[in-house]
């Protein structure tokens, strides 16, 4: 990630940013949930389980009842980035059409301010501690990210138990 020491602030572009970035690792969590329900099948049949999205299940019941810690936990961190991302599209009147997250300039800055870096820097809640307590908008993404790292934890224990 490219560090920044002259760009301005944009807060309208940071908070699609976001976003974006939101719906990105939203995708991720789909897949590795698509596999863990499919991977006895994917085996027998590759071929035809290798396009994740062309055969999209967007029904959340269907996955709600596939007996596997690891498809649950994905559908746990699905059901936080979701409902992040929605009261962010609500606090910021943020159209759902992908031209509005995926401006030329959003999806091509990845750079940061050199003070947030240095924030970044320090162990997990002491990081958190540098943040406005006070608005509402930074405990929505302090909330989030409790959330993120709970899951991941979680997720950690099923895999050291797996071994």
């Amino acid at each position: 990630m490219k560090v920044s020491t002259k760009d301005q602030f944009s807060l309208n572009f940071s908070i699609r940013g976001l976003a974006l970035l939101t719906m990105y690792i939203y995708s991720d969590i789909y897949e590795y949930m698509y596999y863990f329900t499919f991977k006895k099948v994917m085996k027998s049949y590759s071929q035809d389980f290798n396009h994740t999205w062309e055969q999209y299940i967007g029904e959340v019941e269907f996955f709600e009842q596939i007996d596997d810690l690891f498809v649950q936990n994905c559908l746990h961190t699905e059901a936080k980035l979701i409902n992040f991302k929605l009261e962010l599209m609500l606090r910021f009147r943020i159209d759902d059409d992908p031209k509005e997250t995926e401006d030329e300039t959003v999806a091509q800055s990845n750079k940061i301010t050199l003070v947030l870096k240095r924030q970044f820097k320090f162990p997990e809640q002491e990081c958190l501690k540098l943040l406005n307590q006070d608005d509402d908008n930074v405990e929505l993404i302090k909330g989030l990210i409790v959330g993120l790292k709970k899951d991941l934890n979680e997720i950690r224990l099923l895999i050291m138990k797996k071994n």
